[in-house]
């Protein structure tokens, strides 16, 4: 997928509106992954109230899927009731955690109101997961006796894996077939100004080290015939729709990041000012997750 931009310029996409949101809910994690871009967002929302103004705003723009992010999600209070109000008021819902905090009591308390948790996996190695921030040296081993409990439990299971430095030359198939997702996203780290600018620059990579590591990784299928994603970082500038704690829009155009507040935006057009249709049907943000 390296250089698509360049080929899609006659492409045209059936479906023009944007249909799903990642809402980062906090900035607080158990974790100091190395290349994480949410640590300078603002304050959580400290009423429920609150967050179901954003929600009914959501509905409002015809905002179909809700992915809450982080941080870790699992330490922000509100994140089951957002999921649950979220689920009865008729999204598709998504949580991407590091599922150290997960437990099978938490999975299935979730399971009635929850369609797919994200798990970020970056390494086959603990080791490396270490060295990342992931924890402190049983991620992965956690990540596959998480893996098992949300199948049990019926809940879709996607793979998010971050490409850097320490991990493009890895062959991470065998650790994607014990964890038997139904999607695997692999995307090359991402330097935002102003959200992760030290140390990510000793984990930056180029297109030839991220094409190198999708050429490692490609030849596998996924439950259903699904194909890994892989996305490099100029598919995902301006390709997102991201909340903010508060429900502010971040907006992400040329590496850099600024703030637009939600309740100003009156429509589904509206948001096309903000992030790119083409970037986000090209790196397949309207991918069938019901």
């Amino acid at each position: 997928m390296i250089g698509k931009n360049d080929s899609t310029s006659n492409m045209t996409f059936k479906d023009n509106s944007i249909k799903t949101v990642n809402w980062c809910v906090t900035s607080k994690c158990n974790y100091n992954c190395e290349f994480c871009d949410t640590k300078n967002l603002d304050d959580e929302v400290t009423e429920i109230l609150d967050s179901k103004t954003i929600l009914r705003k959501l509905i409002q723009l015809n905002i179909e899927k809700i992915n809450i992010v982080g941080g870790e999600p699992l330490l922000y209070p509100f994140t089951y009731d957002i999921i649950k109000i979220a689920k009865r008021m008729g999204f598709d819902t998504s949580i991407t955690t590091n599922g150290s905090l997960l437990t099978k009591s938490k999975i299935e308390m979730f399971s009635p109101y929850l369609d797919w948790i994200e798990l970020s996996v970056d390494s086959k190695y603990e080791y490396i997961e270490r060295k990342l921030g992931r924890g402190c040296g049983k991620h992965v081993e956690n990540a596959l006796k998480i893996s098992g409990i949300i199948k049990e439990e019926k809940i879709k299971l996607k793979i998010n894996t971050t490409v850097t430095k320490l991990n493009y030359k890895e062959n991470m198939k065998p650790l994607i077939r014990k964890l038997d997702p139904d999607k695997w996203e692999s995307i090359q780290v991402l330097h935002i100004k102003g959200l992760n600018d030290y140390p990510i620059r000793s984990l930056l990579i180029n297109d030839e080290q991220f094409k190198y590591y999708i050429h490692l990784n490609e030849d596998i299928i996924l439950k259903f015939g699904e194909k890994p994603v892989f996305e490099c970082s100029k598919d995902m500038v301006s390709s997102y729709l991201m909340l903010s704690p508060h429900g502010n829009i971040v907006v992400n155009k040329d590496n850099t990041y600024e703030r637009y507040p939600l309740e100003f935006v009156e429509n589904n057009k509206d948001l096309k000012c903000f992030i790119s249709v083409k970037q986000y049907n090209w790196r397949d943000g309207n991918y069938q997750w019901n």
